[in-house]
């Protein structure tokens, strides 16, 4: 069905019936990087964007787009402006519905505050500081392992976690909550110019 439904959007006859100019994304629309993924059809959209918007908003240098939702998603576009691809791990819910999801015992914890403790004194205190925690050490070192290769590397965070990692927030570390949004309107100006 996804396949009809961009068949119907980029066919011309809802062409017709939209009363203004528009542009349809998809793997096949012009991009302002080169997109250097080995599977470019396999990349999501929303990726993509965001590590555009990224890399628009660095000043067109090297940067790290984070995405913190469902998943966390890590974009690098490098020097040559061409984007190399990035990670994809589970995201703050993710984490806990697997643990509980695929243990006996364990039960599904509230995630709406980062613990003050490292250490839980209680299954679901550890539950919460190893998701949490996890999370943030997780982001942690990647934008470290970045760094020691591209020290001037720019660093920037969206998504809907995004504010619950503010505190990463610093010399070059920047929280931008619509991101993928500005990326999406950086494709539009390119396409359009």
């Amino acid at each position: 069905m996804p396949d009809q439904f961009g068949e119907i959007f980029k066919g011309r006859s809802i062409r017709k019936k939209i009363p203004f100019p528009f542009q349809f994304l998809d793997h096949s629309t012009s991009l302002p990087i080169l997109n250097g993924y080995l599977t470019p059809k396999t990349l999501g959209l929303d990726r993509i964007a965001a590590a555009i918007g990224a890399w628009e908003m660095a000043g067109r240098k090297p940067v790290l787009a984070i995405d913190l939702g469902s998943c966390i998603t890590v974009e690098f576009v490098d020097d040559l402006a061409i984007y190399r691809g990035g990670a994809i791990s589970p995201g703050l819910r993710m984490r806990a519905k697997a643990m509980n999801a695929f243990t006996a015992r364990l039960p599904m914890v509230d995630l709406d505050r980062k613990p003050e403790s490292l250490t839980g004194n209680s299954t679901i205190s550890c539950m919460q500081a190893g998701v949490w925690y996890g999370v943030e050490f997780e982001l942690r070192g990647q934008i470290e392992a970045y760094r020691l290769k591209i020290p001037e590397i720019k660093v920037y965070i969206c998504g809907g976690d995004s504010h619950s990692f503010e505190s990463l927030a610093k010399d070059h570390i920047f929280v931008v909550p619509n991101l993928v949004l500005h990326g999406l309107n950086c494709i539009l100006n390119h396409n359009v110019e």
